[in-house]
């Protein structure tokens, strides 16, 4: 059992890295907007950065979240940066210096999301805690606020959901932290409906419908409002921008429903 364990581990791995070959529209994964200065108008955008690996970049989670401020007319405007590489770890990401120079070079950023690796949760919380806390004090001295990105189990181990979840959440506690609880989301919506579609063909990243899940709780949180009533055909905002998603009405209206009561329980 525990070979096989590892084995489904690193085929996962080998996996990940398969993926980012096939996303050709991010070559690099690092994506940060021009600088801007940090005293410009109250109602200037929102600024986000994300750092992480796949789970960050698969279906674009940052521009989904975008797209979901530029489809709502009343949210603050939305910009996000990505520093994300496959199976990347926090200690990873601070030893490359991408995330750390995006921090730091490209202006003002309101907030920094930190995504660990999917296992590192579960196998040694206390090195996730190292370097959240080494990549909060550094995100703090910008000026920006740290948020943590709870991932979820593999969907033939749903055990590990609450593993993960305490982990993120003793961290975020410790730190002072956002906890962005899209384990939790992904648990209860598997739990209202067993056959939903949240996991890709691997059982490990996730489908459009669970990054737009992902998406809608980040939304919430960040924009303060609750997602319900958004569109399940999302843009990227621009002017000739791709879909992102397009989720039948039922599905969507179901998905903003269960995020909406994770970040405000009913």
């Amino acid at each position: 059992m525990r070979i096989g364990h590892f084995v489904r581990r690193a085929l996962i791995v080998v996996l990940s890295v398969c993926i980012a070959v096939l996303y050709v529209l991010q070559p690099v994964t690092v994506r940060v907007p021009k600088a801007v200065a940090a005293n410009i108008a109250s109602d200037r955008p929102l600024r986000v950065l994300f750092v992480g690996n796949s789970l960050t970049y698969v279906n674009d989670l940052p521009r989904m979240v975008e797209a979901m401020a530029a489809a709502r007319p009343h949210s603050r405007p939305l910009i996000t940066g990505m520093v994300a590489f496959p199976a990347e770890t926090l200690k990873g990401n601070w030893r490359r210096g991408d995330a750390l120079r995006a921090i730091w070079n490209n202006g003002y950023w309101d907030y920094v999301v930190l995504q660990e690796q999917s296992y590192r949760p579960m196998d040694n919380p206390e090195l996730m805690y190292q370097y959240a806390k080494t990549f909060d004090a550094e995100i703090r001295k910008a000026g920006a606020k740290t948020m943590l990105y709870m991932t979820w189990g593999d969907q033939d181990a749903p055990e590990n959901m609450e593993r993960i979840a305490k982990s993120y959440s003793q961290i975020g506690e410790s730190l002072g932290a956002t906890v962005v609880p899209i384990g939790r989301a992904f648990g209860a919506a598997l739990a209202g409906r067993p056959r939903e579609r949240l996991y890709g063909g691997d059982g490990h990243h996730p489908s459009v419908a669970g990054t737009y899940l992902a998406a809608a709780v980040f939304y919430d949180l960040i924009e303060g409002e609750n997602p319900e009533g958004m569109p399940g055909t999302l843009r990227v905002p621009t002017l000739d921008g791709g879909v992102l998603a397009d989720l039948p009405a039922d599905e969507s209206a179901y998905l903003l429903d269960v995020a909406a009561k994770i970040v405000r329980p009913r």
